[in-house]
């Protein structure tokens, strides 16, 4: 007897029900093929469709060490500085400068990696305006903490 799996259970961790998770056939669909079908990994929620081929001459054979580093060094970098942010330590601020800068710098690889698109654009907007906004908290910082009867070239 078949018995089939919950789709919400096989597939996402975050209880999202999918029609296809990693390739692999639910009920119904005994014909899918591995990767989707297509060559192409899906995002979450399956509205990003970026071939494989646009890896070609990059030295990533498909999109897991990429979706490591971006997880690791831009999620972990900017879930750090929001963690120090919200303990209101002082390492908040140069956190979210570095975090800002991560995105911003992982976008411009990637762009020369695989080619414009809109989304990469944007984020490069919201890690520009993460940096402007820690650096603008940081110079607010330091002219508040300054004397008033020093000039600020002579605070050296």
């Amino acid at each position: 007897m078949y018995t089939a799996l919950p789709t919400i259970a096989a597939c996402s961790p975050l209880g999202l029900a999918l029609p296809k998770c990693g390739g692999h056939a639910h009920p119904g669909q005994r014909d899918a093929k591995p990767h989707g079908g297509r060559g192409r990994h899906r995002a979450l929620v399956g509205w990003i469709n970026v071939p494989l081929s646009s890896l070609a001459g990059s030295p990533f054979s498909d999109y897991t060490v990429p979706a490591v580093l971006l997880t690791a060094a831009v999620g972990g970098t900017a879930l750090l500085a929001a963690w120090l942010v919200h303990l209101r330590m002082r390492l908040g601020i140069p956190a979210s400068a570095i975090a800002g800068a991560a995105i911003i710098i992982f976008e411009i690889v990637e762009w020369n990696v695989i080619g414009f698109a809109w989304l990469q654009a944007a984020y490069i907007g919201i890690g520009a305006a993460i940096l402007g906004l820690a650096t603008w908290v940081r110079m607010a910082d330091v002219l508040l903490h300054m004397p008033e009867n020093v000039h600020p070239r002579a605070a050296r």
